[in-house]
């Protein structure tokens, strides 16, 4: 069975390795628990970006121009694969309060999607009324450079491990606003470099939203901030730190 073989590979991996690295706090607890791992033999290092990113090729107004948007609108992002535990419904809906009383904001949902999912999504778009403010891009090799445009990185996941799309974000110092679930509360400090609500709670959402889109200071304050905990974190120099630390521990 599934659950004899999973068992078994744990037990060898158990037995086999001084050190097991996770890529988030929270994967450990599964160790722990369900492996009967010591926790003297777990380690955390976070997965690391180039935190100055890629040179960007495009410009920035020709985006704008391409996607129909004005100098004020406020552009609220979200880069994930179109897929229901990364929550876009909720956001949508969401989209829909903060549009009522902020027409100029523009959500943009960047990321792989088709099928039934898609229509689901474009459906729940329309009877919201929102063809003016929604847009699915679906898969864009430009992420880098739309990442520039957001004033707000948005993932209202249900369910998540330690997305990288998050780190990239803020690296760009664009405030978050995530969910506390998975790996999340390890990346965003609340109130420091973003917010977190509860998964699917759209009003939670929609008023984190809308007093990210009302303050601009705040939105500035805390994209710095969320570039310094990219930085001090989640850094390709860090990670490679990490191991090199861990390495020397182990061959001592």
């Amino acid at each position: 069975s599934t659950e004899r073989h999973n068992w078994l590979k744990l037990f060898l991996i158990r037995q086999l390795v001084d050190k097991l690295v996770v890529v988030a706090d929270f994967m450990q607890n599964d160790y722990i628990h369900k492996g009967k791992f010591p926790q003297a033999k777990l380690a955390t290092i976070y997965n690391g970006i180039n935190i100055d990113g890629p040179k960007t090729k495009s410009d920035p107004e020709n985006l704008r121009r391409e996607l129909n948007l004005k100098a004020d609108d406020l552009i609220i992002g979200n880069v994930a694969n179109l897929r229901p535990p990364k929550g876009q419904k909720y956001l949508i809906e969401a989209a829909a309060i903060i549009c009522q009383r902020l027409p100029q904001a523009k959500f943009l949902l960047i990321g792989e999607g088709s099928g039934r999912l898609k229509e689901e999504a474009e459906r729940q778009i329309a009877d919201l009324k929102l063809l003016d403010n929604v847009q699915l891009l679906g898969f864009r090799e430009d992420v880098p450079e739309l990442l520039r445009l957001f004033d707000i990185f948005v993932l209202p996941s249900t369910s998540e491990g330690l997305p990288m799309s998050i780190v990239e974000a803020m690296a760009a110092a664009k405030p978050v606003l995530a969910t506390k679930i998975g790996g999340l509360p390890e990346i965003v400090a609340e109130g420091e470099n973003g917010y977190l609500v509860e998964p699917a709670n759209v009003e939670a959402l929609a008023q984190k939203l809308k007093l990210l889109l009302e303050n601009d200071k705040l939105r500035a304050v805390m994209g710095e901030r969320g570039r310094q905990i990219a930085n001090e974190k989640f850094s390709l120099r860090m990670m490679i730190e990490k191991y090199q630390d861990l390495y020397e521990k182990v061959l001592a």
